[in-house]
C-alpha cells in the first residue's frame, strides 16, 4: 500500500492547486480544411510513483488542451499522444517520450525527493486519519 499512497494525494492536490503550462507554441490540428482543436496549454494528468522498485521510478503524463475554468480539457486529437516523463529517482536520470531526456542535478533530485517524501507522509497521514489504514503514521 505504501507505494501506491502518493496516489492519494495527487488526486486531493489536483482538487485544490489549479495550474497549467501555456504552450510557447499553440498546437492546431485541422482536419478538412477546418480547425477542429487549438491546444494552448497542456498539466499533469497523472502521477505514479513507486518506492519499492529496484530503481525507485516517477511517471508522470501530460497531456495537451485548453484550459476551461480550472480544468484542462485535453484535446480529442493530442490525447491520442500524451507525453509521459519517467524519472529515475535513484540516479536522477529521466527520459520522456516525445525525445528530451536529461540527468537531474544533485541539487535538483534531492528537491524532488524532499517533495515526494512530503507528499507520501501526507497520504500516509490521509489513510490514517480517516480509517483506511488502523496504525500511526511515522515521518518518513
Amino acid at each position: 500500500m505504501r507505494k501506491f499512497a502518493p496516489l492519494l494525494t495527487v488526486a486531493l492536490l489536483a482538487a485544490v492547486a489549479y495550474a497549467s503550462i501555456t504552450l510557447t507554441n499553440t498546437t492546431t490540428v485541422s482536419q478538412g480544411g477546418s480547425t477542429i482543436e487549438n491546444d494552448a496549454a497542456a498539466a499533469v494528468m497523472s502521477i505514479a510513483i513507486d518506492f519499492q522498485a529496484a530503481q525507485p521510478i516517477m511517471v508522470v503524463t501530460f497531456k495537451q488542451g485548453t484550459v476551461s475554468g480550472v480544468t484542462l480539457v485535453p484535446g480529442t486529437v493530442t490525447s491520442a499522444t500524451p507525453v509521459t516523463v519517467s524519472v529515475n529517482l535513484t540516479t536522477g536520470a529521466w527520459a520522456s517520450t516525445n525525445g528530451p531526456s536529461g540527468v537531474l542535478s544533485g541539487a535538483n533530485l534531492t528537491t524532488l525527493l524532499t517533495s515526494l517524501k512530503g507528499l507520501r507522509n501526507t497520504d500516509e497521514t490521509f489513510a490514517v486519519n480517516n480509517a483506511i489504514i488502523a496504525g500511526t503514521q511515522v515521518a518518513w
